[in-house]
C-alpha cells in the first residue's frame, strides 16, 4: 500500500503489479502499452483498483521516460527503500524489487536443486537488474550495450543484443571456446 502511494505521485508513469498468480495493469493502460507490457508478462490482467488485488505480490514494474529514471530511483530509494529495492532494468524500466531475492538469489535456488558451484554459471547482462547475477557467476559477461555500472562489474563482455551477444556466449559455452 505504500508503494502504491508512492507511485501515484509520480507523472507519465506506467505500472504493473507483478504477483504470484499474475500480473496487474490498470484498466485505465493503453492497448498499445498493455501490448508492449505483454511481451514481459504473459499473464497480464487489468485491474480498476490496485489495492483489491488478492496475490502475492513481489515486484513492481514501472515504464517511465528514460530521462525521469535516475532522479526517480533516487525518490523510491529514499522514499520506500527500507522496503524494496529500485533496480533500473533498461529500456525506460525500473522495477521496485523485495531486497535480497534479485536474479543471483534466482540462479542460487537453482543451483542448490541441480548441485551446480558458482564457477559453472554463465549470466549474460545488460541493465543494474543484472549486477548481482553477474557478480555470482563465474562467468559474468556483460553485453556491449550494457550500462556502465554492469561493464564495471563483469569480467567478460560479449557482442550487443542486436549482434546476438547472448546467443553468442551460449554458442562459446557449447563449442567449449574460450574462456570455457
Amino acid at each position: 500500500a505504500r508503494i502504491l502511494e508512492v507511485l501515484a505521485e509520480v507523472q507519465d508513469i506506467n505500472l504493473v503489479v507483478c504477483g504470484k498468480n499474475s500480473a496487474y495493469a490498470h484498466v485505465s493502460m493503453s492497448e498499445a502499452i498493455v501490448e508492449k507490457m505483454s511481451n514481459h508478462y504473459r499473464r497480464l490482467k487489468k485491474v480498476e483498483n490496485f489495492s483489491t488485488v488478492e496475490d502475492i505480490i513481489f515486484k513492481f514494474s514501472l515504464n517511465v521516460p528514460n530521462d525521469a529514471i535516475p532522479a526517480l530511483l533516487k525518490k523510491l530509494a529514499d522514499e520506500v527503500g527500507d522496503i524494496s529495492q529500485p533496480v533500473g532494468s533498461g529500456f525506460g524500466f525500473i522495477d521496485l524489487i523485495i531486497p535480497g531475492l534479485h536474479k543471483a538469489n534466482g540462479l542460487s535456488l537453482l543451483q542448490a536443486r541441480w548441485g551446480i558451484k558458482d564457477q559453472h554459471v554463465v549470466a549474460v547482462g545488460d541493465s543494474d537488474n543484472d549486477i548481482e547475477m553477474l557478480r555470482h557467476a563465474g562467468f559474468g559477461f556483460a553485453m556491449a550495450n550494457a550500462s556502465p555500472t554492469v561493464a564495471s562489474v563483469a569480467d567478460y563482455r560479449t557482442e550487443s543484443n542486436n549482434q546476438q551477444g547472448a546467443l553468442n556466449v551460449i554458442a562459446r559455452v557449447l563449442d567449449g571456446k574460450s574462456p570455457f
